[in-house]
């Protein structure tokens, strides 16, 4: 009765080695993966932003390419009044005065 261990040495020798190839195997997958999702995002970001920019351009281009309809005294900031005519009844009405309970 000997407790020699030399033959079950390089079974667990054998049996470590797998471990360490496996994950050296899951190592490699997570960090392709970490890759492949920071791109997806990376891409999804940028799209959310293409998509904006175009909204905007739209937005901007759409409104300066249709005419305005401004009457001919208009000005930058209000209405160039040269002349002022009557319009409706002409006479005027004489204003009530109110007067106060003493």
């Amino acid at each position: 009765m000997s407790n020699d261990q030399s033959p079950n040495v390089p079974a667990e020798r054998d049996r470590r080695e797998a471990v360490r190839e496996k994950a050296q195997q899951v190592k490699a997958r997570q960090a392709r993966l970490r890759v492949l999702r920071r791109s997806l995002i990376g891409a999804g970001a940028a799209a959310v932003v293409a998509v904006g920019a175009v909204a905007v351009t739209y937005a901007v281009s759409s409104n300066g390419s249709r005419p305005q309809a401004l009457p001919a005294a208009a000005t930058d900031d209000g209405f160039l009044v040269s002349s002022a005519t009557a319009w409706g009844p002409t006479r005027s009405r004489p204003r009530r005065s109110r007067s106060r309970p003493g």
